[in-house]
């Protein structure tokens, strides 16, 4: 089966614990390509809003220091602007036919909505890009733990995926200023049984997702829901935005991550 994804997440979080996360996906199978968009708002007092592009914008040039996603949504114009701080990451290795990559580790982040009650949010923000050139059925995943946290001017990323068969890949980046420090030393930590960098303390936050990660709301289509079935085993993710330090410090941030189950244990709604 002739398969390609491509996916640019991009998100920000603001002081006060509001979540904003921006999707762009290309899926290519039996050469037939489909693209989709839309962002996803967390806000503190629990409530989850997920939100479908009418159609996909071009890809931004996510090479420059700053670029804007502009979104036609329901309600009038949304836009998140990314104005990078600290740059890519490419780690070596990975499962066989998926790539991640960080694009942008850390930014100031602005989300605009502009139509008829126009607002904004401000905080800080990351993107990433995945390419997968297998249906995810035949990827032979069983658990991904990802994350990152800004703490004053340090940012630290994370991610741990490990294969039906036990094969662990793991990897992490900090930043702080000039410094860049890559690494595999995760340790548990935090809430749920995921991995996280050494030295990152994970407290008091809230779940803002648990359930099958491609659920009706993020997949409302009932012909895509099929698509879906077709090339994904059943995935549920579990999300959080938690309150991070570093070493000890008193300084705190938050720290974004996600724990995601493929297989048996997940499921589409």
């Amino acid at each position: 089966m002739t398969y390609a994804f491509e996916k640019l997440y991009a998100d920000l979080v603001t002081d006060d614990g509001t979540v904003c996360i921006v999707y762009l996906t290309w899926t290519e199978i039996l050469g037939l390509r489909q693209a989709t968009a839309g962002y996803e708002l967390y806000t503190p007092d629990g409530k989850r809003e997920v939100v479908h592009a009418r159609r996909a914008p071009a890809r931004p040039d996510l090479d420059s220091g700053a670029w804007t996603v502009r979104l036609d949504v329901p309600g009038g114009p949304f836009e998140l602007c990314h104005s990078a701080r600290s740059g890519a990451w490419a780690p070596v290795g990975g499962p066989t036919s998926l790539s991640w990559s960080v694009k942008t580790a850390r930014a100031d982040v602005e989300a605009r909505w502009l139509g008829d009650e126009p607002r904004a949010l401000r905080g800080r923000g990351y993107a990433d890009w995945v390419t997968l050139h297998r249906v995810t059925r035949r990827l032979g995943l069983r658990r991904v733990n990802w994350g990152r946290a800004h703490v004053g001017e340090a940012t630290i990323i994370w991610n741990c995926i490990e294969s039906q068969s036990g094969e662990v890949w793991s990897c992490a980046l900090s930043t702080d200023g000039a410094r860049r420090d890559e690494s595999r030393d995760l340790e548990l930590g935090g809430p749920g049984p995921g991995r996280v960098p050494r030295g990152l303390e994970l407290g008091d936050g809230r779940v803002l997702h648990d359930g099958p990660a491609l659920d009706r709301e993020r997949v409302p289509s009932a012909t895509l829901r099929g698509l879906v079935k077709l090339v994904n085993p059943p995935v549920t993710e579990t999300r959080w935005v938690s309150r991070a330090r570093l070493g000890g410090g008193l300084e705190t941030g938050w720290a974004l991550h996600e724990h995601v189950r493929f297989g048996k244990d997940g499921g589409v709604a």
